[in-house]
């Protein structure tokens, strides 16, 4: 198992072989609190964070963040050129305006098909009253029947042509609403097209990195930026394999960073990856910081310990005093003696003593 030393100097009672300045060769077990920890190193990154990739391809127009700004959701972020795309988008909007036209009320081609059908419309119900008044005339004898029967085919006829106008002004206004739902879809999806080169933030928080410089050429799905949000900062830490399982979910970790020396922070075991890292021989485990860590900056180097279990008062005695087969080599009533002992919890500097020798015993060096 893997210790770091830092965290035992703060919660472990500094071992002493005499008191009040007196130095002596006699060393003696001693009662103290003892912790057992798992070292981990690794490095501080943000709770969420992805990178900002181009949809389109085409040329840096303007970068509207840089390195450390604060960002929030929806905020443009970079604004990717694309001749194509606008020249794709004034077509289809002059595509869009011109279909809106055609099938407004104001639309030439549908008034001139109206009017038609109005004066089609005139004519097959002046017909109609006319073949009312020569259906009375025949049959006092007034008109002939052959003018009665061309008098009734010019009102049929009126009648077909009154309906086929209207059939033709409403094909045409149908045909019209198709063609102006066609523009607007393409005028949507230029504009979409064109909306791909403004790129948005996700989240609330931080740009942490900005890989490309106004002028640059990006290609289609080119990483631009690494964002992410800083109010939830995670240990990323890896642990050697032989120490998996050990540590477990909710375990408290006491953390150090390069950037804070001399200051001990807090946090829980979140989460254990299960999948081994090859080249390191090592397993990825997340904790969460108790409280934010004083400093906002990506990828800082940590060292923690994983508590994995403590003791409070119990017998301890100095790791190099513990001999192979876990014995040790003590006085007691002025006689030399090896005496075989039942250990507990350890350190880097103590381990604890649970039978064997007792606490008026005088450890031989």
């Amino acid at each position: 198992m893997n210790r770091f030393p830092f965290l035992l100097l703060a919660i472990s009672i500094l071992f002493t072989a005499a008191s009040c300045g007196k130095q002596s060769d006699e060393i003696k077990p001693i009662k103290r609190d003892l912790a057992e920890v798992v070292y981990a190193s690794g490095n501080i990154y943000p709770e969420n964070e992805y990178k900002v990739f181009s949809n389109v391809t085409g040329f840096l127009e303007q970068a509207l963040v840089k390195e450390g700004d604060t960002i929030q959701t929806n905020d443009i972020l970079f604004l990717i050129a694309g001749p194509n795309r606008r020249s794709e988008t004034e077509a289809t909007t002059l595509a869009l305006k011109i279909a809106e036209e055609n099938a407004g009320k104001n639309s030439p081609l549908l008034m001139q098909l109206q009017q038609r059908f109005q004066n089609a419309k005139s004519k097959a119900s002046n017909d109609s009253i006319n073949l009312n008044r020569y259906s009375g005339l025949v049959k006092t004898g007034a008109v002939s029947q052959a003018e009665y029967d061309r008098i009734a085919l010019q009102a049929e006829s009126s009648q077909r042509e009154a309906r086929v106008a209207f059939e033709q002004y409403e094909s045409q206004m149908k045909t019209l609403q198709v063609e102006l739902g066609n523009a607007r879809n393409r005028f949507n999806q230029a504009v979409n097209n064109f909306g791909d080169g403004s790129l948005r933030s996700a989240i609330n928080g931080r740009v942490f990195e900005v890989y490309k410089q106004v002028g640059d050429f990006i290609h289609q799905n080119e990483a631009i930026a690494l964002v992410g949000s800083g109010s939830k900062p995670v240990a990323r830490l890896s642990i050697d394999e032989a120490d998996l399982a050990l540590v477990k979910v909710g375990q408290k970790v006491y953390i150090q960073l390069d950037a804070l020396p001399g200051k001990t922070l807090l946090a829980k075991v979140q989460k254990i990856y299960p999948k081994l890292n090859k080249a390191e021989q090592s397993f990825r485990v997340d904790a969460m910081f108790d409280e934010i860590p004083p400093v906002d900056l990506y990828g800082l180097n940590i060292e923690a310990n994983i508590l994995i279990k403590e003791a409070k008062n119990i017998l301890t005695i100095p790791r190099k005093s513990l001999l192979v087969g876990d014995s040790v080599a003590i006085k007691r009533d002025g006689k030399e003696l090896k005496v075989k002992v039942e250990t507990g919890v350890s350190d880097l500097s103590f381990v604890e003593i649970r039978k064997g020798i007792l606490e008026t015993d005088e450890l031989i060096k």
